[in-house]
């Protein structure tokens, strides 16, 4: 069996779909030492110098406990760019737009297997819960990763809803696999996504208003309709492991299923008559991955 997988990986369902709760984990009010979602450049300079970083203005000599700030411009829409260095293994940055914090990244390569091994229990105990874990292989890397606010089967391509991301990164090679580093990403994606596509200031946050109001109400109407598709399946054994939450203006249906059970599946979802979009995340497996031993 692979090392990374004696290390983090429970059995196979669990592996393949985990999740918190009946909805996903609101990012907008997780804290990563000290940073949040939305929060404005002077509270993120406060942050750093309150955990005593120093700013550095010459990014050219950057040392251990220096921050360092970028200002320019996309369009009319003002932005910064902090980056920050923790240790001599642990790098941050964070992107403002609009004095708004967007995005964090912090990135920190290992020193020794034991960091490694505590990963999944260090970020539950600051996040809570996760909302979905996998992993992903290739000829020489495998990722393991953690979401909250979401789900995802690949890394690279993370829920477009605000989420944090944590992925370990591991070389193989010879059949071994080494953890090599970790990366965090806490991020808003709908408002980056704004700061690339809007012309100027103003249609950047008319754009982010919208979105916010056709989220909530999206919301609304899948917190009323849920039931109604709860209704339908419960009682189902099929669908025994099928989850159902608002998800952004959409109602998600994620979970694994017997092979040929994904079809009357959805039948039974439109019979209901959504009001909304439905998302579908929910994989068929062989029914011998079901099998009790």
């Amino acid at each position: 069996m692979r090392p990374v997988r004696q290390l983090f990986l429970l059995p196979f369902l669990l592996l393949v779909f985990a999740s918190s709760g009946l909805c996903f984990t609101d990012v907008t009010t997780l804290e990563f030492k000290g940073f949040t979602l939305g929060m404005s450049l002077e509270q993120a300079v406060k942050t750093l110098k309150a955990r005593a970083y120093r700013e550095n203005r010459d990014i050219r000599v950057f040392s251990s406990g220096e921050y360092a700030i970028s200002a320019y411009f996309q369009n009319d829409i003002p932005l910064h760019l902090v980056s920050a260095k923790e240790s001599d293994y642990t790098d941050m940055t964070l992107q403002f737009a609009n004095n708004e914090l967007l995005m964090l990244d912090a990135k920190t390569r290992y020193v020794t297997a034991d960091q490694a091994r505590a990963l999944p229990d260090k970020y539950t105990r600051i996040f809570g819960p996760f909302d979905f874990r996998g992993e992903k292989l290739s000829r020489d890397t495998a990722v393991l990763f953690w979401l909250w606010g979401g789900e995802s089967i690949r890394p690279e391509t993370p829920p477009m809803a605000p989420h944090v991301q944590v992925q370990i990164i591991s070389k193989r090679e010879n059949g071994k696999e080494t953890p090599e580093s970790e990366e965090l990403r806490m991020v808003d994606v709908p408002k980056l996504m704004g700061v690339q596509y809007a012309e100027t200031l103003e249609q950047y946050l008319k754009g982010n208003a919208l979105y916010a109001a056709k989220v909530e109400e999206g919301r609304k109407l899948a917190a009323g309709h849920i039931p109604k598709i709860q209704a339908a399946i419960d009682g189902d054994d099929r669908y025994r492991q099928v989850k159902l939450n608002p998800f952004e203006d959409t109602i998600l249906v994620s979970g694994v299923v017997k092979q040929g059970d994904l079809n009357p599946l959805k039948e039974m979802v439109a019979a209901t008559d959504p009001p909304l979009k439905i998302t579908w995340n929910v994989r068929e497996y062989p029914a011998e991955v079901f099998k009790q031993k």
